[in-house]
């Protein structure tokens, strides 16, 4: 199963990358990211170093240096908004760990596209405020299920054995 992992390029908290490693190790997960840098690239380096398998999308222009060993990059000559899509379309779920604007989109992108969705919030993410209106599901349709949950390895095993 590969899961989407939609995090910020800023400094969030690190526990979330460490822990979300740790569970995606234990399940057998492979996850796939938007980027390497910030909150992303710790989830990167601490998933690769418990022999997760991660995908990279790098959008247009990233001038971010993603060559740990083990790492797929895919470097899809797209802006950062049609890279999300690529990113949210090749997985089967997605975990939204926390960041602003980028991470609500693809968390809603992911809803739109019927593929399961995991909030992470509480952790004074910009996300978080938002998270708290999407927690109970996204609209009236219920494209698919969506859940908040304070802990990213929660939130992993429910999108993997929920």
């Amino acid at each position: 199963m590969r899961v989407a992992v939609a995090a910020c390029g800023c400094d969030g908290p690190q526990n979330l990358a460490s822990e979300l490693a740790e569970k995606a190790s234990e399940l057998g997960v492979e996850l796939a990211l938007g980027g390497c840098w910030g909150l992303m690239g710790k989830v990167v380096e601490e998933a690769l170093k418990r022999g997760v398998k991660v995908t990279l999308f790098l959008p247009l222009g990233a001038e971010y240096p993603c060559a740990w060993e083990g790492l797929t990059v895919i470097s899809t000559n797209l802006t950062p908004n049609m890279r999300s899509s690529l990113l949210v379309h090749s997985s089967d779920a997605l975990l939204a760990l926390g960041g602003g604007a980028g991470t609500v989109m693809e968390a809603l992108m992911a809803y739109r596209e019927g593929k399961k969705v995991a909030l992470v919030m509480g952790h004074g993410m910009d996300s978080d405020k938002y998270f708290e209106v999407m927690k109970d599901g996204i609209d009236s349709r219920r494209n698919a299920p969506v859940r908040a949950f304070g802990s990213p390895a929660e939130a992993l095993e429910w999108l993997v054995r929920g």
